[in-house]
């Protein structure tokens, strides 16, 4: 709603000019009550009346009795005011630099006024504190009749009003621009995205977007409650035995496929938001047990793992391989000598026990082939020693209770003997 066209604007402007009320009376009286209806009661924004023109006006507002002096004035204050800005509004829309403007405001008092009526109407809801939506939220939300077109608020845009408040005292940062040839500095509007990463703030936030809906007169607030406890009960469903809880993600894309859905439904029959019955709230109780939106809300097979494809040839895609974990420094640091440059991992990655590889042995508690430090493998030479390549050992050199350690690693300078004899331990063939 524009400034010019806001009742309780015009009316706290009367009550700022006269504070007895007596002007806003005589407004009341004469059914003048915004800016628009008085900038053009007499005269033009363009074309003022004359003097006598003007008093003769005043006595019409009064029933035919001449005002005094300090009364004409008020009214000649008030009726200037109102030219004034009926000429910025319809500069506003004709000029680049305020026509390209994405959301525009809804004036102060406007907005008390509406949580005024709004909280007398919907009796037993208290809102305040974390149920009262922030000013960005309103005007967002507001700018739907602006340009009569339904878009998504996501919950990560329903900031409260104690946020807001908090973060007014911030510094803004501010942008250049060139316009028509003149250098325009104009501030950025800090709004950071609003935490919804539990079901509590998630409900906070939902509840926050149906009351600035049910003040714009969008949707009612008893149509938005009842969306979003659909949503609601579904995480505290139990899923059938293979499949997973449905998560908030899912409940996201499925009231984003809602208003997608009511956005078109709304574009094709040419319809006005702002027509008694609301379309938005006929809508949105119409489209909550559409197929097409609790498709997105149903229980997801628990470890699915569809195969991956190409999206222009359909091709079945190799899974990318996991990368090997990196040996940390600290590792490379504590590694013993007597083990440098073997290797520190199997080829599934896992650690390799340290201390089962090393002439005093592992003295931990051996559970599935593997201690606390790390699993019973023999490490293999990175390097080779005298020319015989070593690799990996097999399954069979895991180390079991009762059974003896099985060295895989042979320590340089050895004579061809005792090489030999480590080679057939491990089933070695020469290369």
């Amino acid at each position: 709603m524009a400034l010019i066209d806001s009742k309780a604007s015009f009316d706290a402007q009367c009550d700022k000019i006269d504070e007895s009320e007596e002007l806003k009376k005589l407004m009341h009286r004469n059914n003048l009550r915004c800016f628009s209806e008085l900038g053009y009661a007499i005269g033009t924004p363009q074309t003022p009346a004359s003097d006598a023109e003007f008093r003769a006006f005043c006595t019409r507002l009064n029933s035919g009795a001449e005002l005094d002096m300090a009364s004409v004035s008020r009214v000649r204050r008030l009726h200037f005011e109102a030219s004034t800005l009926v000429v910025a509004h319809l500069k506003s829309q004709v000029s680049p630099e305020q026509g390209t403007e994405a959301v525009k405001k809804i004036p102060a008092a406007e907005k008390q006024a509406r949580l005024v009526m709004q909280q007398a109407r919907l009796t037993g809801l208290h809102i305040i504190g974390e149920l009262q939506p922030s000013h960005a939220l309103i005007d967002l939300v507001a700018s739907m009749i602006e340009s009569n077109t339904v878009i998504w608020v996501p919950p990560s845009k329903c900031s409260s009003r104690d946020s807001e408040v908090q973060n007014l005292g911030k510094q803004k940062s501010a942008t250049l621009s060139i316009e028509q040839q003149t250098l325009k500095v104009t501030p950025m509007e800090l709004q950071a995205d609003v935490d919804t990463s539990t079901e509590l703030k998630f409900q906070w936030a939902m509840q926050r977007r149906g009351v600035a809906f049910d003040q714009c007169g969008l949707i009612e607030w008893n149509t938005h409650q009842i969306w979003l406890q659909q949503l609601l009960n579904l995480l505290s469903k139990e899923a059938p035995e293979g499949y997973s809880r449905v998560r908030l993600d899912q409940l996201v894309k499925a009231d984003k496929e809602l208003f997608t859905i009511m956005a078109q439904e709304t574009q094709i029959g040419n319809k006005k938001l702002t027509a008694t019955p609301s379309p938005m709230n006929k809508a949105m109780a119409a489209l909550s047990t559409d197929p097409r939106i609790t498709m997105h809300l149903l229980p997801l097979p628990k470890n699915l793992k569809a195969p991956l494809r190409d999206l222009d040839d359909d091709k079945l895609l190799k899974e990318p391989k996991k990368p090997k974990r990196a040996l940390s420094a600290k590792a490379k640091q504590l590694c013993p000598d007597e083990l440098k440059g073997f290797k520190q991992t199997d080829s599934q990655n896992r650690a390799i026990c340290w201390a089962y590889n090393m002439s005093k042995g592992c003295k931990e508690t051996v559970s599935q082939g593997r201690c606390k430090k790390g699993f019973m493998f023999a490490s293999s030479v990175i390097v080779t020693i005298m020319g015989w390549p070593h690799v990996e050992p097999k399954r069979s050199d895991v180390r079991r209770p009762g059974q003896s350690r099985r060295i895989a690693r042979m320590p340089p300078k050895l004579g061809n003997a005792h090489l030999n004899r480590s080679a057939n331990r491990l089933n070695l063939s020469k290369r």
